[in-house]
């Protein structure tokens, strides 16, 4: 009986291990990378930013991804990251709101959008820890102001 009982607490064991680590994954299909870099404007990093990474349109059904840019620096790792190929990134640089601006007492401060510039890069095969965004004020998107 001792047998049986250290058998089933095994193999119990086994598939729940084998049943959390399959939740784990992100299970849409994509071959997705971890990216991470520097990301400035016109030189200088950038404070506070949101970006979304967007495939070509020919690349049917590829996932765009999304993140932000804090004290200069993104990441993103490989279960939210991008597919590997050219993107257009689409950052958002977020600044404080003017001080005569009502807002409550302890809160967080709220940000405004301050712009929105496009650049292109091309996600490497394997991922990469220093592919950097590098926006300069020339890159607003045409419509925009």
């Amino acid at each position: 009986m001792k047998i049986y009982l250290n058998n089933f607490c095994s193999i119990t064991l086994g598939l729940a291990f084998l049943i959390s680590t399959i939740g784990c994954s992100s299970g849409d299909g994509f071959k997705r990378v971890a990216v991470q870099g520097s990301a400035t404007f016109n030189g200088e990093p950038i404070s506070n930013a949101s970006f979304s990474m967007n495939p070509p349109v020919e690349a049917k059904d590829s996932p765009s991804v999304h993140g932000m840019i804090i004290n200069g620096k993104y990441r993103l790792t490989r279960d939210r990251g991008p597919v590997p190929g050219p993107h257009r990134v689409d950052v958002t640089i977020l600044g404080p709101v003017d001080s005569s601006d009502e807002s409550d007492e302890g809160t967080k401060p709220k940000l405004k959008e301050l712009g929105t510039y496009s650049i292109e890069i091309t996600v490497p095969e394997k991922g990469s820890d220093s592919l950097n965004l590098d926006v300069l004020g020339s890159n607003r998107p045409s419509g925009t102001a």
